[in-house]
């Protein structure tokens, strides 16, 4: 009952905002972010809060750029990345779609720093690019990449999801609304960059983790980045193969540990099949020093 009466209440929110025009609709956003969940889903707009310094092209249809109007997406994304990322690294973001997770890490690295930002999808790459331009400060910061990573080289097809705009995952078989897009592997893509380091990494791939770390297991085991991919219960009920577990045990034996943020902002060990939906796989020598700081 609670459910629906929630609904209700944003649906005709929703219908009463959808009167309004963008520069009002800003202005109550500034007020009151938490307003992003009763935005009309038909607007395109320039917001220039994103994290509080970055400008952003957001398009409300799609459920990642709505809530960045939040100003923080996936705030315990960002705890994460504000205990691991630090001035001078340099990042991985493997499915970056527009960018919001590519300029936090962008914003923690600084001018000194790099984030490899990879974009299989043709549609989502644009705009990130967009959004990287908006932004001269990363522009140097920040490289983009019309690719996307598996376990190894070729093409898949990159299918959006039909009920969640801007959201997709690569499948091997062609259908109707697919579009075909080169992949490498981490491994491959790292092979002639031996001087080149690598402090973190994140994969947001839409059930695909497993096969982009298995093409990576060399680059990071050499290299030892800390690990944050997304670890939703639905991927596993989808694939019907225990992702998460397959993870664990390919990174375990390069010494890795296991880990998720709780409600609480607390870090608390994750052990398949007890995990959470993003899992954090640190590195030996780093877990004690970060996880209980």
């Amino acid at each position: 009952m609670a459910t629906a009466i929630k609904r209700l209440v944003i649906s005709v929110f929703r219908a009463l905002f959808s009167l309004l025009p963008n520069p009002v609709l800003g202005i109550l956003n500034d007020i009151v972010p938490k307003f992003f969940v009763v935005f009309p889903s038909n607007r395109s707009f320039l917001y220039k809060k994103y994290l509080g310094i970055f400008s952003v092209s957001l398009d409300t249809r799609y459920p990642i750029e709505r809530e960045m109007l939040a100003r923080v997406y996936e705030k315990g994304t960002y705890f994460t990345i504000c205990k691991f990322v630090h001035q001078g690294n340099s990042c991985l973001d493997v499915g970056a779609n527009v960018g919001a997770i590519s300029l936090m890490l962008a914003h923690r690295v600084g001018p000194f720093g790099k984030v490899l930002a990879f974009e299989p999808g043709p549609l989502t790459y644009n705009r990130l690019r967009r959004n990287i331009s908006l932004n001269p400060s990363v522009a140097n910061v920040i490289e983009t990449f019309n690719l996307g990573f598996s376990n190894k080289a070729g093409t898949l097809h990159w299918n959006e999801h039909e009920n969640a705009k801007g959201n997709a995952n690569l499948v091997e078989t062609p259908g109707a609304n697919t579009v075909s897009v080169a992949v490498t592997t981490i491994d491959d893509f790292f092979k002639d960059k031996a001087d080149s380091k690598l402090d973190f990494v994140k994969i947001d791939v839409e059930s695909m983790e497993y096969e982009v770390v298995l093409g990576g297991l060399a680059t990071l085991g050499a290299r030892e980045p800390v690990i944050y991919y997304e670890s939703l219960r639905v991927f596993e009920e989808y694939r019907k193969i225990p992702v998460f577990k397959f993870i664990q045990e390919a990174l375990a034996p390069l010494g890795y540990s296991f880990w998720f943020l709780d409600e609480q902002y607390n870090f608390r060990s994750a052990d398949y099949p007890h995990y959470a939906d993003n899992t954090i796989a640190v590195p030996r020598g780093k877990a004690a020093s970060v996880l209980n700081a």
